[in-house]
């Protein structure tokens, strides 16, 4: 009965983590790694094969219902805003992302990309015939 009791709290802890969203976006090629519950981002720049990790220093959901994330600090500071409408791009394929994407650091433009969870990932577009 002990082991039940262990298994059974090592699965709900597991099913009780809230999801990564991963943002994706093109020219530059970046991958970022939200996790909500931890306030930590990773940035991946898949064109220089670099990856940093940042700890979150604003995090909130605006009047219009996107999430704000802040991270990294000076010529650092970036921001991530993404909303869940179900129009995101990753502007290479034709999928349909469950959230668009906005990001941009103090030293550059905007880029605009889209996000996913494993439990909301891209779709195929729906054929009008």
């Amino acid at each position: 009965m002990k082991t039940l009791s262990i298994l059974a709290l090592a699965l709900f802890s597991v099913s009780a983590q809230a999801e990564v969203i991963t943002c994706n976006f093109t020219e530059p090629f970046i991958t970022m790694n939200v996790n909500e519950e931890a306030k930590t981002i990773e940035v991946i720049d898949n064109s220089m094969d670099e990856t940093h990790f940042y700890q979150m220093n604003e995090f909130g959901t605006e009047k219009d219902g996107r999430t704000r994330v802040g991270y990294g600090e000076g010529i650092d500071a970036s921001v991530l805003i993404y909303v869940k409408d179900g129009k995101g791009t990753d502007g290479m394929s034709d999928m349909i992302y469950p959230y668009s994407a906005e990001s941009w650091a103090s030293h550059s433009d905007v880029l605009y990309g889209a996000c996913y969870t494993a439990s909301n990932p891209p779709r195929e577009p729906e054929e009008h015939n």
